[in-house]
Parts: structure tokens; C-alpha cells; sequence
């Protein structure tokens, strides 16, 4: 009877920290529940035991330190071991466990500070302001700028719209997508020489096969030119093989950036449970480096491969679901933000032909709390950057080298959409020293651009029956004397 009393608890004490979570507990809960409640506390601040959550670790902060005194326990016998009773894997999803409660109220003060009043916002090193420069009904994605400063903006129910943000023209004859869940239009970018070539790049979940009735669709790479207001002289320059072309219908995140005279791109994993990531015949779960027409370029890393079945744009493998890229100025490295499952969204330097990992090693469990793996660095993988556990749902990011803000000069600005804000990471070369939020109250923050004049930009989305989209123009505002 007691031990169902704590699971109970602990359920409820979860389902207050993440409201979306389900009433019936998940696999780490029950494991928490069984093993740690009563003397960690229901909500990990300490009872018979010492507290989860006041950072005072006598044996090490990190994962792998408090991994090993669960399975080992302490030396002098207050913390028995379970070496015998948990499997590495278990063990891990306790680590997730420990992490969310340790997190959610520190994480909740941040972001009552990052809150702005009337639009105008204080952070450590710049004071700024958000306005609202444009709003529609539906989930926007991608976001470039025109060169008369009109907007282009992606809608994931397959809309293209250019707007100055008070009249707005829909481009018609646009891609079929499936808007459905994660899916539809995504990412959208204008290409470096618009003026000259008036080229615009989507990424589209299009059909897999559709002369059936599956609800499933792959990520193509579509280009084309904007004209009297119509979409015309469209070129797919990537597509799946026919045999992979409804290989998922979740988690098929994509986004661009133009770099050096490549095109690259991210296809996520599609959410399948075994491990196409890792397979190089398999299109996702993958980055790629194409010629802006599509070609491939001869140094690609798989680039005549001896296995004609592998496709030759990859450029990382072992991704679940990149949706962020950006050059750091001082290095000229290719920064990568990836969503991971709950727990383990991480942010990677991508190299050519590197393996990261997915879903082999990771910091993260299932989102039902079942164990994923116990393995977070793995010879022949590329370890992090930085990981986030709890998860942000982390998006767009941006290394900032405009004027507007000085103070933040390659500093890395991190969009999230689960836990719905802007944050900056400085670096001390690729070493992350300082993480502040700046925005936590505009919603799902996706994405994040630039204007021609340098300002900067970020689309927002509001989930529910209705859902809802905005952009705001960031700009400084005086500095506290």
C-alpha cells in the first residue's frame, strides 16, 4: 500500500512539473517511485536521504558520476547499490529522472526572469524590446527576407506567404504537403544570389506513394522561382528512391543553410524503433551537402561509395532530428542543434562523414520513460557539444554578429519549443561557458533570421485546437544605467 501511495505521488508531483504528461505513470516513474521516493522525496528534495535537487553532490555532478553510485552505492552503506536489481539502461532513465526534478525549479525562476513587461526585456548584457510585425491562424516554420524587406514566410499546412506584415500575397501552385502532425512544409530559404537567380528553397513532406491511403510522406528539396504571385519552374533536387519514400510520418524535421556555395540540409529520423539512422542506404536521420541545383559534390564524404545504394549527399549520419544549423564565425565550424527523445537534446560540431550517434548513444529515454540506451559516449561517435536534459525541444539557432547588440558577439543564440523560449550560450572556443534566457513568454520560439539590415526576427507558434502563429522583430532598447 505504501509503495502504491508514493507511485502515486510521485505521478502526480511529475504531471505538475510537465502538464502534458499522461495521468498513468511512465517507466522512470515507476522506477523512482520503487527505488527512491522514500528516502530522496517525491519530489527529490530529501528525506531519510540527502536531496536530488540542491546540487551538492558528494561523489560527482554529472551523469556518468551518479550513474555509478546508483549501481555501486556509497561507500560507507547509506546508499545501498542496485547494481543487481537495475539494468544499465534503468539506471539511466534514473539519471533523466533526476535531472527533470533538479531542473524544473531552477528552470522556472529563469524563466519568470526572462519575462518581459510590455514588450521590453532586461538580460545580463543587453536590454531590447519585441514587437509584432506579423500574426496568421496555422504553424509557421521558415522564415527569409525579400530584397525590398518583404517577408517570405512557410506555413506547414503547405502555404507560402509574402507579407510586409500588414497585406500579405499567398503564392499559388505551391507543393502538396501532408500537414499532419510534425509534418508538412517546413523549412524555407532564399538563395544567396535572389537578386540574380530569384531561386526559393523548400523542404516538403510530400506523398509517399499516393496511390494508397497511407498517411505517410519523405522530405523532398524542392526549388523554384516566384512569379506574378505563382510558384513556377519547381525542380525536386532531392528525393528518396522510390522504395524509401514513406519511410516515416513523424520526425521528418528539416532545415537549410547556404555555406561556402553548398546547400545543406537535415532529414530527421522519420520515428521509427530500429535504426535506419545509422544506415547509409537509408535517407533518414541524416544532414546532407548538395550543389544549390542538386548535384553532389565530388568531396562529399560518401561520394562514390562502393555500395551504390548509398546516398552520396550525406554529409553526418546517426541524427535524429537536426533542426538548427549555423556556421561559428571565429572557427568557421558547422554547429548543428538536434532534437532529442526525453532528455538528450544535444548540440553537435558536424564533421563530414561523422556517426552522432542516434539512437545507439544518447542522453535521453523514450518519452514513455523506457530505457533507450546506457551509453552516452561510444568510440567511433562524436561526443556533444552540450546536451540538454531535461529536453528544451531545441530548434533554429544563430550565431549573432550583427551591430545591434555588440555585447553578444559569437554568442549562440537557441531557440526552444517545448519549454518555449530564447536563450544565449556563450563559448570559450567550442566550450560552452554561459547559458542565459533572454525571452520565456511569446510561446513555441521556431525560428530564428536575420533582415537585410542585420535585425533580428523569430516566429513563434501556439499549439491547440487553433493554432496560431507570430513574428516579432527584435531591436535594442537603452541599457540600464
Amino acid at each position: 500500500m505504501v509503495r502504491r501511495l508514493i507511485l502515486l505521488v510521485v505521478t502526480l508531483a511529475f504531471a505538475s512539473a510537465n502538464p502534458a504528461s499522461a495521468q498513468r505513470p511512465r517507466a522512470h516513474e515507476r522506477l523512482y517511485a520503487e527505488h527512491c521516493a522514500t528516502c530522496h522525496g517525491v519530489d527529490g528534495a530529501g528525506g531519510l536521504g540527502l536531496s536530488l535537487v540542491d546540487d551538492i553532490w558528494t561523489h560527482g555532478a554529472d551523469d556518468a558520476s551518479i550513474a555509478r553510485i546508483i549501481a555501486n552505492g556509497a561507500a560507507e552503506g547509506a546508499m545501498p547499490a542496485y547494481r543487481e536489481v537495475l539494468t544499465d539502461e534503468q539506471i539511466r532513465s534514473l539519471v533523466v529522472v533526476i535531472r527533470e526534478l533538479r531542473d524544473r525549479p531552477r528552470f522556472d525562476a529563469a524563466k519568470l526572469e526572462a519575462a518581459g513587461t510590455n514588450g521590453r526585456y532586461s538580460s545580463r548584457l543587453a536590454d531590447f524590446t519585441l514587437t509584432e510585425v506579423y500574426a496568421t491562424e496555422g504553424i509557421l516554420w521558415g522564415l527569409d527576407f525579400l530584397p525590398d524587406d518583404n517577408m517570405i514566410l512557410s506555413s506547414r499546412s503547405g502555404r507560402i506567404v509574402v507579407t510586409d506584415g500588414q497585406q500579405e500575397t499567398v503564392i499559388q501552385g505551391t507543393p502538396a504537403v501532408h500537414d499532419e502532425g510534425d509534418i508538412g512544409l517546413l523549412d524555407l530559404r532564399l538563395h544567396p544570389d535572389y537578386k540574380n537567380n530569384g531561386w526559393v528553397y523548400v523542404a516538403a513532406n510530400v506523398d509517399g506513394d499516393p496511390h494508397t491511403d497511407e498517411r505517410r510522406a519523405m522530405t523532398e528539396i524542392i526549388r523554384a522561382r516566384i512569379r506574378n504571385g505563382q510558384w513556377v519552374d519547381e525542380e525536386r533536387i532531392f528525393q528518396a528512391r522510390p522504395e524509401h519514400r514513406a519511410m516515416g510520418r513523424q520526425r521528418l524535421g528539416s532545415r537549410f543553410l547556404f555555406h561556402d556555395g553548398y546547400l545543406y540540409f537535415s532529414i530527421g529520423d522519420g520515428g521509427p524503433q530500429d535504426q535506419p539512422s545509422q544506415d547509409l542506404t537509408a535517407p533518414i536521420g541524416k544532414t546532407y551537402r548538395i550543389h544549390d541545383d542538386g548535384r553532389i559534390p565530388s568531396d562529399n564524404p560518401f561520394a562514390g561509395h562502393e555500395n551504390p545504394d548509398v546516398y552520396e549527399a550525406i554529409w553526418t549520419y546517426g541524427n535524429r532530428n537536426v533542426q538548427g544549423f549555423a556556421i561559428q564565425p571565429e572557427t568557421g565550424l558547422l554547429f548543428a542543434a538536434e532534437h532529442g527523445p526525453r532528455g538528450g537534446d544535444e548540440l553537435n560540431i558536424l564533421k563530414p562523414g561523422a556517426n552522432y550517434g542516434w539512437p545507439l548513444v544518447t542522453y535521453g529515454v523514450h518519452y514513455n520513460g523506457q530505457p533507450i540506451s546506457a551509453v552516452q559516449q561510444k568510440e567511433g561517435i562524436e561526443d556533444v557539444v552540450l546536451h540538454w536534459t531535461p529536453s528544451i525541444a531545441v530548434c533554429d539557432i544563430h550565431f549573432y554578429d550583427g551591430n545591434a547588440f555588440p555585447a553578444w558577439h559569437g554568442d549562440l543564440l537557441v531557440t526552444a519549443l517545448g519549454r518555449e523560449h530564447l536563450r544565449r550560450l556563450r563559448f570559450d572556443g567550442t566550450t560552452v561557458t554561459e547559458q542565459e534566457l533572454l525571452i520565456s513568454d511569446i510561446g513555441r520560439i521556431r525560428t530564428i533570421s536575420t533582415d537585410q539590415n542585420g535585425t533580428l526576427h523569430l516566429v513563434t507558434n501556439h499549439r491547440g485546437e487553433n493554432p496560431r502563429s507570430q513574428v516579432y522583430r527584435m531591436e535594442p532598447s537603452p541599457m540600464k544605467k
